[in-house]
């Protein structure tokens, strides 16, 4: 049997979400679908600068451009690794790689080669030393992965740091191309048919009646999901910032590169874009900004940590900020709107929106969710600063999950495998390193190497990093050339 595109979409929303949700769904169904995207004239309140992790490549190509095109209409620059400052009580930096670490040794882990030279005295130096793109972005090198699996440039991953207005503005042309209907009212009601939870129409202020086989509801306040059945979430006891406050810089570092900070009453974010970087700080109050200096607070929006246990439901999906909002080091808003979408092209709806469709869909988005919070959870987790802020923040109870990979990882020196992992095993393993915590124990096949031999691996993993590294073009003038 053929399956049909639904006839018609409505997407609600206003901020970067539903302009992105417009552009991949009026792109993905076609001329067949007709959609409809009314901004219920919300104030778009994203960060004006957004990171991405390397996913953004996969939107780029469904979007219908390659990763240069894209860079270039979202004025992005590109990241190898994030830098965390000031997170352990040491205020160490540490440069958190995208890419890989180091090169298995046998069947024995890089990570785990580490700790069995650890355990057995020797010198381990700085995970910066092991990684190319750790000390490509500690250098302010940059370059493009290999394709070739004999180049130490196939370990490298890529990010980006983008506008999030340049973004928008695209995707505002992509939908005008593709024929997609702009209605800028505010929605009054929404119609309900409560006996089999789905949206009849939606009212506007105008007077007007929007009726479709389906709608995709993009709104913080959850405008058309919360009129359906379905637990909203709240883990806002996970973290004890409350607001967040953006300011911009003008100038862009010589080598752009996204800092994670932590402070004494909160954190920060900083994310270069090729006309400027955007600072986020987050806290409980505005006692934040006394840290930061002197800065002029562009917006301030209240922090929400929420998730809708089943963003579809019925005839309607939740994605980006009604889907989940959380605060998060190392995930952007972006990248959960991304996460929502790319999800549901691989579980697309249909005419007839299948109720067993919609379950696969809300498990398999439950469980990049609560991955995306794991990893959030962890950063604070691992920080042993002291102030009060930070105590609390630990004092958090842990997800069964988090608190089952945390016990191995201290056990044995590894992260368990789950099905689709937002963010990979490997990255959590090296964010756990660098911020202090190693293994307990010495795997059993790392106990069994000889120490001579790992420490030649060492030596010729750092020599191949320190080579590449110093023949690879500034990180600023590599995006410059790309974009001339």
């Amino acid at each position: 049997m053929k399956v049909m595109p639904p006839e018609s979409l409505v997407i609600v929303g206003n901020d970067v979400a539903a302009w992105l949700a417009a552009a991949v769904l009026s792109k993905t169904y076609g001329k067949g679908t007709e959609v409809i995207l009314c901004t219920d004239r919300e104030h778009p309140c994203a960060p004006a600068r957004q990171p991405m992790l390397p996913d953004f490549q996969i939107l780029a190509q469904t979007l219908g451009v390659d990763v240069p095109q894209f860079a270039a209409r979202c004025a992005a620059t590109y990241k190898l690794a994030d830098r965390i400052c000031a997170w352990s009580s040491t205020n160490a930096d540490f440069y958190h790689a995208m890419g890989d670490y180091g090169a298995t040794f046998g069947a024995v882990e890089f990570h785990q080669a580490l700790s069995r030279l650890r355990e057995a005295g020797k010198d381990v130096k700085p995970l910066e030393a092991y990684s190319l793109a750790a000390t490509s972005a500690q250098l302010g090198k940059f370059s493009a992965p290999s394709p070739d699996p004999s180049s130490i440039l196939c370990t490298l991953k890529v990010g980006c740091n983008l506008d999030t207005q340049a973004l928008r503005s695209w995707l505002q042309d992509l939908c005008r191309q593709s024929g997609v209907q702009l209605i800028d009212q505010v929605v009054t009601q929404v119609n309900i048919h409560s006996e089999v939870s789905t949206i009849d129409k939606l009212t506007l202020d105008n007077g007007q009646s929007l009726s479709a086989n389906l709608f995709v509801d993009t709104t913080r306040e959850q405008k058309l999901r919360s009129s359906l059945p379905g637990e909203r979430r709240s883990y806002e006891s996970d973290l004890l910032a409350r607001i967040r406050y953006d300011y911009s810089l003008k100038s862009v570092e010589d080598a752009p590169i996204s800092t994670v900070s932590a402070l004494a009453k909160g954190w920060q974010k900083s994310v270069p874009s090729q006309n400027g970087i955007t600072v986020s700080a987050y806290g409980a109050s505005d006692d934040v900004l006394k840290e930061v200096g002197e800065c002029v607070v562009e917006q301030a929006v209240p922090c929400a940590a929420v998730l809708q246990v089943q963003p579809w439901m019925g005839n309607c999906i939740a994605v980006g900020p009604a889907a989940m909002q959380l605060a998060s080091p190392c995930v952007s808003e972006l990248d959960l709107a991304w996460l929502g979408l790319s999800r549901l092209l691989d579980h697309l709806p249909d005419a007839q929106a299948h109720a067993a469709l919609a379950r696969e869909y809300n498990r398999v988005v439950a469980q990049g969710y609560a991955h995306v919070r794991n990893s959030t959870r962890l950063y604070f987790q691992l920080s042993t600063r002291t102030e009060a802020f930070w105590t609390d923040s630990r004092k958090a109870a842990l997800s069964d999950e988090l608190h089952y990979s945390l016990a191995l990882f201290k056990h044995r020196g590894k992260w368990p495998f789950f099905e689709n992992p937002v963010l990979p095993a490997a990255w959590h393993v090296y964010l756990c390193l660098g911020l202090g915590l190693w293994p307990e124990r010495v795997d059993p096949l790392a106990m069994a190497a000889s120490v001579s031999d790992i420490e030649q691996l060492n030596l010729k993993i750092q020599k191949a990093v320190v080579t590449a590294a110093a023949n690879l073009p500034e990180h600023r003038a590599f995006w410059r050339g790309a974009n001339d």
